[in-house]
């Protein structure tokens, strides 16, 4: 819908620019089409347009990835300017530098950007990724939040299944931090296929590491969530 009133739109271009720069503050870079979500806009035009004014100020800049997920990407990260003129913000933070952008990582980077995006429009809160936590990194969720009705969680997103022996620490790390009170589950993102291919894989689980056992009881912190669903 068009805005009339001169006021209301620059208001409104505020808002979308402290939106996008917020959420790359915290995720360096991102695609147009998380972006484009992260603003509830049913048409690119408007996001692009807030992209190119943010790059004429030299607040963002962009870069065209030719291989990602099998096709060329457009992608945004912030730049040092960025990151300065926001309140609240380490000016000492990551930037974009599209020259160490690594595209192995780039897929799951997107991925786990999907889920927040939808999680947080859902009244998700508090999004961390597990670098920012501490504790051993090899211990770490992918991210942890609090969800609408005030839990804390973790949120794993999978792209591929690993092997039995993998989860059986991996699930046991995720147990010792329930048990400290670090977060009451563990959700598990993941497309249908794969989400269907991890209940089959858990429930062959018996024990993880550690000899804990992996009864109905302790599965039951685990939500395995198809990524179209999550929220």
């Amino acid at each position: 819908m068009l805005i009339s009133d001169p006021a209301e739109r620059q208001l409104r271009a505020i808002s979308k620019r402290e939106k996008i720069l917020s959420f790359l503050a915290d995720e360096v870079w991102s695609s147009s089409d998380i972006l484009q979500q992260l603003l509830r806009l049913k048409a690119r035009q408007p996001l692009l347009r807030s992209l190119n004014a943010l790059e004429r100020q030299g607040l963002v800049k962009r870069a065209h990835t030719p291989v990602l997920a099998g096709q060329g990407v457009t992608v945004w990260g912030i730049s040092r300017q960025g990151r300065a003129i926001m309140d609240g913000c380490d000016v000492l933070g990551p930037v974009f530098e599209p020259s160490k952008l690594r595209l192995s990582s780039a897929p799951h980077h997107l991925a786990l950007q999907h889920a927040r995006v939808r999680a947080e429009n859902a009244g998700w809160t508090d999004w961390t990724r597990g670098s920012g936590l501490r504790g051993p990194k090899a211990s770490q969720p992918d991210a942890v939040a609090t969800t609408l009705s005030g839990v804390r969680v973790a949120v794993e997103v999978e792209l591929t299944i690993k092997s039995r022996q993998r989860y059986q620490a991996i699930l046991a790390a995720h147990l010792n931090a329930v048990r400290r009170g670090d977060y009451v589950g563990v959700y598990y993102v993941a497309s249908p296929d794969i989400v269907w291919g991890l209940e089959r894989l858990f429930l062959r689980i018996e024990r993880l590491n550690e000899g804990i056992a992996f009864d109905a009881n302790v599965r039951s912190r685990f939500k395995l969530v198809p990524s179209d669903q999550f929220s």
